[in-house]
């Protein structure tokens, strides 16, 4: 599949790509402007934050960024932390600090952030950086549009290969789980091709959660007598809501009185999935779509008060929702993807299979599980904090 992908897409991609790349005597000049042999300073670990800057929507990704960037300072003694964003106007990048980006031997990069353009338009300027002493790292989220190019519009296959193509001739790559790891271990295997660094440095850092800062509900408030499931993520296709939306009709039409709750913004390649959920017959009774964003505060109630966490996806890197319905103490009903089994081991009940159906059974034998006290306790997963996590990519990445 991945083969016709490109064959179709890469003619209309690349030309795209072949115009906005940077040729090489422009990088020259760029990493002229910006690195000095000379300068005397404290090394410094320029982290990049475009798509936060940009617009911080709260999604996965961003909220990955957000609490890894409000924690590294914590261990960063010996290296000064500065946020960058992309910025033609002056060169590459600027400083949310407003002080000017330079580079000296020493320093670090690191790509946190999801920023496909970044290494396809400047590959000349960031080779030159690593060949003059300065660090290069890369955070994978996923290789979702590698492996299901299917569930992401047109050309975004093509946009994560050439970035892995680039990211591979740097210095370090992390992932966000072993599973995700694995993945990218899997495919420089079947990219022997591919040139790239062979002393790169592998790591992954399981991601954490941390709602300790939200306002507690007392037992009171978070009762709740009526059995009800709770979906967070974007509504996309990869997150599979139809099958859900699909399941929960049957149950609805048996006559289980059960509630639905999905947090998430409408995403892409679902056009089918949104207008089920706007036109079903249930939206706002039993069915609840929370489609523009909620704050912690109301996610962390949402949490509080429902039965269980589904989580239906068909392709993860990780899965915040695991570890923060975790956090929450609330069962965990999930797809028997190797990430979901790292994260959550046999504290969670696991399904498969994409016909409604196969929910729809999956659930009812949950709620005859749950009635009888039996469901598997996610209070046994061992959940990271935020802290934790930024603390193992920092020393990661000083290594």
């Amino acid at each position: 599949m991945n083969k016709v992908i490109d064959n179709i897409f890469g003619r209309i991609y690349h030309p795209i790509v072949k115009y906005f790349r940077t040729k090489p005597e422009l990088s020259r000049v760029l990493f002229k402007k910006c690195f000095s042999r000379t300068e005397e300073r404290k090394n410094r670990i320029y982290i990049d934050v475009t798509q936060v800057f940009i617009k911080d929507v709260g999604t996965g990704v961003q909220r990955v960024t957000n609490n890894i960037v409000k924690y590294i300072a914590d261990y960063s003694n010996d290296y000064d932390i500065e946020k960058v964003y992309l910025d033609n106007k002056k060169g590459v990048f600027s400083c949310e600090s407003k002080k000017p980006v330079t580079f000296i031997k020493g320093d670090i990069f690191f790509e946190l952030d999801l920023n496909y353009i970044l290494f396809t338009r400047y590959k000349h300027y960031f080779k030159r950086l690593r060949n003059s002493g300065v660090k290069i790292s890369i955070f994978i989220h996923d290789l979702i549009p590698i492996r299901y190019p299917e569930f992401f519009d047109v050309g975004t296959y093509r946009v994560q290969y050439n970035w892995m193509k680039v990211c591979l001739r740097f210095n370090q790559i992390i992932a966000n789980s072993k599973s995700t790891l694995d993945d990218v271990k899997a495919f420089i295997k079947e990219s022997n091709y591919i040139k790239r660094n062979r002393k790169i440095q592998l790591d992954y850092a399981l991601l954490g959660c941390d709602f300790s800062a939200m306002p507690k509900l007392d037992a009171q408030e978070a009762k709740n007598d009526k059995l009800s499931f709770l979906m967070v993520s974007t509504v996309d296709k990869r997150k599979n809501y139809k099958q859900a939306l699909e399941a929960f009709s049957i149950l609805w039409d048996k006559g289980l009185d059960v509630r639905l709750d999905i947090v998430g913004r409408p995403g892409w390649c679902c056009e089918d999935t949104i207008e089920m959920i706007r036109a079903h017959s249930e939206l706002n009774k039993r069915l609840f779509w929370h489609s523009t964003g909620i704050s912690d505060e109301e996610l962390a109630k949402l949490y509080s008060t429902t039965s269980a966490v589904i989580f239906a996806s068909l392709a993860e890197g990780f899965g915040l929702a695991i570890t923060e319905g975790a956090y929450f103490k609330k069962p965990l009903i999930l797809r028997d993807l190797p990430v979901f089994k790292e994260i959550a081991g046999e504290n969670a009940y696991y399904f498969s299979g994409t016909e409604a159906e196969k929910l729809a059974d999956a659930l009812e034998k949950w709620i005859d599980l749950y009635k009888n006290g039996k469901v598997p306790d996610s209070s046994k997963i061992k959940l990271r904090t935020w802290n934790e996590c930024t603390k193992e990519v920092y020393e990661y990445l000083v290594r």
